[in-house]
């Protein structure tokens, strides 16, 4: 049997708004999660793994008559369908997985992010979605959990900036990096579970090995950064001087500083 392929698409410096899909024309959502966002994450910014997973009718029913709240949901939301669910739950950490249900079919779920209410209207929480995870088009699922629902299959992950302080998107993307989040997590998280929500994180040792290593992932992103700065200027002095058809060529090795390209013109 051929394994099937996920194929990752990643978003250039595209953003998000706070919710999943237009609140608008919203009558046929049955799941509808907001995320409030404290603690490291919105102090300082990080990524968050959604996964969400689609569930039988007959285990919806179980889910809509328990309860699936840490707080209660923010004011003022675009109405949802008369037998839908309004889930909330609460992330704190730089990195963090949230895994939730909704019934199979299509657009039948929404999620959004919100600062924890004391954390007042100053703290609004910008997001930028990074990547959309593929799904096998046989079964239109992707991967099945491996933590938290575990063996339920996702219908592609999103992974998303939550940018505050000095997280940028390059940053951002490095800390996704050293989580290992494009595919399996390097560290298997930890998940507090819910009957509809799994919200999975790391504790205090994994998270310094993941702080080393997303230091490092930032530290080569930059240098690829001015790697092809210097890279764009050898062509554009070559150009300047009349030069065409040959070639820049890195003088030493990858990660060597000062960051240095000869052209070479094409030989004979």
């Amino acid at each position: 049997m051929p394994v099937p392929a996920f194929v990752r698409i990643t978003i250039a410096a595209a953003s998000l708004t706070l919710a999943a899909c237009s609140e608008a024309g919203t009558q046929n959502i049955q799941s509808d999660l907001t995320i409030f966002v404290g603690g490291d994450m919105l102090a300082k910014g990080g990524v968050v793994f959604i996964h969400p997973l689609p569930v039988s009718e007959e285990r919806w029913r179980e889910i809509r008559e328990a309860e699936n709240r840490t707080l209660q949901p923010p004011e003022g939301l675009a109405p949802i369908a008369d037998d839908g669910k309004r889930l909330t739950t609460t992330i704190t950490g730089q990195a963090v997985h949230v895994q939730f249900l909704y019934p199979r079919g299509e657009r039948r779920y929404m999620f959004r992010f919100r600062p924890v209410p004391e954390a007042g209207d100053a703290a609004a929480v910008g997001t930028r979605l990074l990547t959309v995870g593929g799904i096998d088009s046989a079964t239109g699922l992707g991967p099945a959990m491996a933590f938290g629902f575990v063996g339920l299959h996702d219908v592609g992950d999103q992974t998303i900036q939550v940018a505050r302080g000095d997280t940028d998107h390059f940053i951002a993307r490095a800390l996704v990096g050293a989580v290992g989040g494009y595919g399996q997590p390097l560290e298997k998280p930890s998940c507090e579970m819910g009957s509809a929500v799994a919200v999975c994180g790391y504790d205090e040792a994994q998270w310094a090995r993941i702080a080393q290593r997303w230091e490092e992932e930032h530290r080569k992103g930059e240098w690829e950064r001015r790697r092809f700065k210097a890279l764009d200027a050898c062509y554009r002095g070559a150009e300047r001087q009349g030069r065409t058809g040959g070639h820049c060529h890195l003088q030493g090795s990858d990660g060597e500083e000062p960051i240095v390209y000869e052209y070479r013109d094409k030989a004979g």
